[in-house]
């Protein structure tokens, strides 16, 4: 079974790999996830300016629109995701640069876990809010402060993902 669209396989020591197989849940066969976001996709725009005085102050955000396709039986879903890192936290500022590279490991280190065991008749709706979540789990535990959901903040000019 092959997932195509939505993000690579596993980020592996810093390096994005393009797809990777994993036994398919009871079926006997590989799933493949394909596909690959990297830290330019997250193109991350300020929404509220750091104020220079709190922790936490000021805020940035992208909406991606990430192409989730079922190579078996052509089904596709666009899973529309908005991650959103604070400016500065806890521990200082937040760099673009940081904040991008660690969206897009999380992105696809993500991915993988959830696509790589749906079965080919799953649809694809439910996967999007797993990825979701798995990715905010892994994203708050690299960046403190950090969000992942549904596409909401106004203004944001989305980031189309569709890789062929």
């Amino acid at each position: 079974m092959a997932f195509r669209g939505l993000l690579p396989a596993l980020a592996l020591a810093g390096h994005l790999l393009g797809a990777l197989q994993v036994p398919a849940c009871g079926l006997g066969g590989p799933n493949t996830v394909t596909g690959q976001i990297t830290p330019a996709h997250f193109r991350f725009q300020t929404t509220v300016p750091d104020d220079g005085k709190d922790e936490g102050a000021g805020w940035r955000a992208v909406c991606i629109h990430a192409t989730m396709k079922n190579a078996i039986t052509g089904a596709s879903v666009i899973c529309k995701f908005e991650v959103g890192t604070p400016l500065r936290n806890l521990h200082g500022r937040v760099k673009l640069e940081h904040a991008q590279e660690v969206a897009a490991e999380t992105a696809n280190a993500s991915a993988h876990a959830v696509l790589s065991r749906y079965p080919p008749e799953a649809p694809l709706g439910p996967a999007c809010l797993e990825f979701r979540e798995a990715m905010e789990s892994l994203l708050r535990k690299r960046i403190d402060g950090c969000r992942v959901g549904a596409c909401v903040t106004p203004g944001l000019t989305p980031v189309h993902f569709d890789p062929q």
